[in-house]
């Protein structure tokens, strides 16, 4: 479909309400009478949940602070004091999520003012007359539903991920002011009700798209079941296995892995190889978006006045990179160069068996990767608002959610999860092949049967860091796969769900149903 420029002001003019916990306004009813008429409606509508998502997402940098900067100052380290970093230790990286100044983090408003919309699509969606639909109605009514499943499951599951038991709204509410407040609903039937919403926007959506051009930023089939393999993934190894030292329950496990395995199996996916490898120039365009390795992203592209002057990996940018930026907010930790893609690695039993490393990654991710300060550029294709004078910069790269690569790395995970650690050591081997990375003296030359479990998964979370980093998940993989990658979430704090958000005191407001997370109870 051709994309919609018209941006809703969803809360104020499409909402018709919510739970006052929720903080969220009654709509215009007036207006409402006069809307979802038609299909066009619709699609409006549905373009209003893709921005609320955008916005939930990037506001604040929201996605990659959650997601990257609690991997601690090894990883990211603040060079300067831009925007929402308060101090040197920027609370967020030692996992001090009670201080002040993350009420963006700690509040889950605006999440809701998405599913509110969602919730009125999929309500009023039966009602608009056939003779308005473009082509076939049963067809269109599908692709909008299942868009809107997505959308609203997407936005759960990152509530779930981050604040554990939330409140569970799947309807319309006419009346918001009458209601009593809503407690928070029991995480198992959180996680329940978005696999039902994905098995119906499953049944909705076709695998292949409709116009190349939304590839990935317009959720298909493969997208749908790309996140239910999460949602799997995350039931089978969070919520029935809480402990640090529990494995997984494989039911769900084996759920996740068919799911992957179709879709790999499709080959709608994946970029081109020779000899096994990768071309680094198509590699390189993955993350400026729309390409054969992208299963869903944001859209952020600045010909559509979505692109950002401000999103946190422009933060890392500088001369020669960004033309007028002497310094930049934000730098690469030692772990990041040093330990992900050092510049030579051991590739020999004997000591002093070295070569340089190859990794096509470490010079399309980093600018002077060789220097003394690389600056991390995988995302940098940077448009100027005023080109003459080289000033006004905007990133005008889509912003990456779910991805091919994503899959692989599960799939390895899998393996080692069914005890196939042979193969999960062979998948590991072809991954890194494909990114010309040679073999880490940690694993090469160690015969694959001996290799352990915590071995591979700890191999495999390592790659996870060289491949996603700066996506915004690799906080989520740890706390799913229970490494012990981010340094302050010790197996005390994790078995007391220290990895989940403290609910920011604004939200018990008139609100008695609400109960603080029980590591954070007396700490906020």
């Amino acid at each position: 479909m051709k994309r919609i420029l018209i941006i809703i002001m969803i809360a104020a003019a499409f909402l018709s309400g919510c739970k006052k916990m929720l903080n969220q306004v009654p709509k215009d009813t007036t207006y409402a009478e006069k809307f979802w008429k038609s299909e066009n409606d619709m699609k409006k509508a549905l373009a209003g949940a893709y921005a609320a998502l955008r916005s939930n997402m990037l506001e604040q940098d929201y996605l990659h602070n959650l997601g990257d900067m609690t991997l601690g100052s090894q990883y990211i380290v603040i060079t300067g004091s831009a925007p929402y970093f308060y101090n040197s230790d920027w609370n967020i990286q030692i996992g001090k999520f009670e201080m002040n100044y993350l009420d963006v983090f700690r509040n889950w408003s605006r999440f809701y003012s998405t599913i509110l919309q969602t919730n009125l699509i999929l309500e009023k969606l039966p009602l608009v007359p056939d003779n308005t639909f473009q082509d076939d109605a049963e067809k269109g009514r599908k692709q909008i539903a299942g868009q809107a499943l997505f959308i609203r499951s997407y936005v759960y599951f990152q509530l779930l991920r981050t604040f554990g038991d939330v409140p569970l709204v799947l309807k319309e509410d006419p009346e918001p002011i009458a209601n009593k407040p809503l407690a928070r609903t029991d995480k198992n039937l959180v996680v329940q009700q978005i696999l039902n919403d994905l098995d119906a926007a499953a049944n909705c959506l076709d695998m292949e798209y409709q116009v190349e051009t939304d590839r990935g930023t317009v959720p298909n089939k493969a997208a749908v079941m790309a996140l239910q393999a999460q949602v799997y993934m995350w039931r089978a190894c969070v919520i029935k296995r809480p402990s640090f030292d529990a494995t997984p329950d494989m039911g769900d496990v084996s759920k996740a892995s068919a799911l992957i395995e179709q879709i790999i199996g499709s080959g709608l996916y994946g970029l081109p190889m020779t000899n096994g490898m990768v071309d680094s120039i198509r590699y390189s365009k993955v993350f400026v978006g729309n390409s054969r390795e992208s299963i869903f992203e944001l859209y952020t592209r600045y010909a559509y006045n979505e692109g950002s002057n401000n999103l946190m990996p422009m933060k890392f940018l500088r001369v020669p990179v960004l033309a007028k930026t002497y310094a930049s907010s934000l730098g690469l930790g030692t772990s990041y160069v040093n330990t992900l893609f050092p510049r030579i690695i051991q590739t020999g039993p004997n000591k002093g068996d070295t070569i340089p490393d190859t990794d096509i990654r470490r010079n399309l991710f980093m600018y002077d990767a060789d220097g003394t300060s690389p600056i991390f550029i995988k995302y940098n294709n940077i448009i100027y608002n005023n080109p003459n004078q080289l000033t006004e910069p905007y990133l005008d790269n889509n912003v990456s959610l779910i991805r091919y690569a994503d899959l692989l790395l599960s799939r390895m995970e899998i393996a080692v999860y069914n005890g196939q650690l042979g193969a999960a050591y062979s998948q590991l081997r072809d991954f890194r092949h494909s990114r010309n990375r040679p073999q880490m003296d940690s694993v090469a030359f160690v015969s694959e049967a001996p290799l352990s479990y915590n071995r591979l998964l700890d191999e495999i979370m390592t790659e996870r860091a060289c491949e996603l980093f700066m996506e915004g998940q690799l906080y989520f993989d740890n706390v799913r796969m229970k490494r012990s990658f981010v340094p302050w979430l010790t197996p005390g704090r994790y078995n007391q769900e220290g990895y989940l958000m403290p609910l920011d005191p604004a939200l018990f407001n008139n609100n008695r149903l609400l109960v603080q997370n029980k590591y954070w109870a007396g700490k906020i």
